[in-house]
Order: structure tokens, then C-alpha cells, then sequence
């Protein structure tokens, strides 16, 4: 991979099924396969290299999936204990919160892969009968397009839009089976605004920070809340362009 790959899933596929690998040191890959051969330049000539190393040297190859097989990284029996875990988690520092501070702020990000997330925190908050009526949720990110030389928001009807998203998906989801008086509002859910960005920040701010941030990452670009590695881990809320592969 060229970029900051957020999760190789591709190379942890193959090398779980024993396959030997070739992967690059971008992004999520190095944590992704525990056995492998990285390479040193991206390049033509240098993956031609590896390869051909493989093919040539047939017992290194064969010592490389056996291992791959042995050691993967990421089991989806143990991974699904650890998210499981996490969603108790998230209620209980909601039942914290509320007891502290009479609410409870989760950032979300704008994008599609954590729709099982919203749905479990519906379903165990239910089952728990937690209201999340005190629920105040910090959308990440919206997409806005720029037409007679100013900003707007897109539609909201778009597949998309993050204000669709978190106003038809997201409550929906995390609404699962409660009644009215213990749902999350409409007018508990923000969003940034195209006039000023910045006072989306002194809004968390005056709301006591994020309680806890659900972690998203582009598939373009590996970018977070829609900021790219190129963007400073200090840059307040603000306008940046975006591959349209994001939205796709």
C-alpha cells in the first residue's frame, strides 16, 4: 500500500489462510500480520525482488505460512470478547457520567462501520434499561460543497450526509426498543458549523469534553473526523478537502 492503510485486512486474510505476505510499512499493515516481508522501497523493482526471493527460496516461503498461520494477530473470537467488553464499558462510564455531570457526550464519526456498535449500545442499553435521555452525541465530521464561491452543506438526503446518518441511523439504532422519555433527542445530537468551525470546539468544551471518542478511519486516506496524517493532532475544527472516494 502507498498510504496510511488503516487496517490491512487483505494481508491479515491471506496470511491466516497461509499464505506468505508482502506488505509494506504504511499505516495499520505492521500490526496486521506478524510474519512477513516488508519492503524497504515502493517500487516496481523492489516488490519484483521480494517475489521473486519467495519463489526462489521455497523452504523460507513455506517456514512463512506456517507461521502465518500460527501466529495471527487478530482472532474473531477474541476480538469479539474485547468489543463486547467495550460497549459494557461505554455504559458504565455513561452511568458515571450522569451521576457526575448529568450527561454523558460520545463523539461519532460520519462514517458506516460502526452501524453494529450503535445497534449493541441500543440493544444492551435496553436490556439494562439505561436511558439515554442525558446521551448528548458530537458528530465528528459533514460533508459540504462549495458552490458560487461559498460553502454549503450537502443534502442531507445523501447516502453520505452525516447529518442524515446520525439523525435516520444512528438514533434509530441506539433508540432500540425504548420508550419515548428515555431516547436519545434530536436536539441532543451537533453537528459543526460552515460559518464559524471553531465554536464547535468551545461547545465541547463548555460541555465538558468527549467522554469517549468511537474511532473511525477513512478508507481513501486513512483519515480520522476527516483529518488526514498530514493534519496537526493540535488543529481546531476546520474545512479541508477530501478524495471523492470518501463519499462513495
Amino acid at each position: 500500500s502507498f498510504w496510511e492503510e488503516p487496517f490491512g485486512r487483505t494481508a491479515m486474510e491471506a496470511a491466516s489462510r497461509g499464505c506468505a505476505t508482502i506488505v509494506s510499512k504504511r499505516g495499520g499493515l505492521v500490526e496486521t500480520v506478524a510474519d512477513t516481508i516488508f519492503l524497504s522501497k515502493l517500487n516496481v523493482n523492489e516488490l519484483y525482488k521480494k517475489i521473486e526471493y519467495l519463489i526462489l527460496n521455497k523452504k523460507i516461503r513455506k517456514e512463512l505460512q506456517k507461521k502465518s498461520c500460527k501466529n495471527v494477530l487478530h482472532k474473531l473470537d477474541e476480538n469479539t470478547v474485547k468489543i463486547d467488553s467495550y460497549r459494557k464499558e461505554i455504559l458504565n462510564n455513561y452511568n458515571f457520567s450522569i451521576k457526575r455531570k448529568k450527561k454523558f457526550v460520545l463523539g461519532c464519526p460520519g462514517g458506516r462501520s460502526l452501524k453494529k456498535t450503535y445497534y449493541y449500545l441500543g440493544v444492551l442499553s435496553s436490556k439494562l434499561k439505561i436511558s439515554l435521555d442525558h446521551l448528548i452525541i458530537i458528530m465528528m465530521d459533514e460533508y459540504v460543497e462549495k458552490k458560487n464561491n461559498r460553502y454549503q452543506l450537502v443534502d442531507s438526503n445523501a447516502h453520505y450526509s452525516c447529518v442524515g446518518f446520525s439523525r435516520k441511523i444512528i438514533k434509530k439504532l441506539i433508540n432500540f426498543k425504548k420508550p419515548l422519555k428515555h431516547r436519545l433527542k434530536d436536539q441532543n445530537i451537533f453537528l459543526p458549523t460552515i460559518n464559524k468551525p471553531s465554536a464547535y470546539d468551545q461547545l465541547i468544551q463548555k460541555l465538558g469534553g468527549i467522554d469517549i471518542f468511537l474511532l473511525a478511519s477513512g478508507s481513501s486516506d486513512g483519515h480520522v473526523a476527516f483529518n488526514n496524517s498530514k493534519t496537526s493532532i493540535i488543529k481546531k475544527t476546520h474545512i479541508i478537502k477530501l478524495s471523492d472516494k470518501t463519499r462513495r
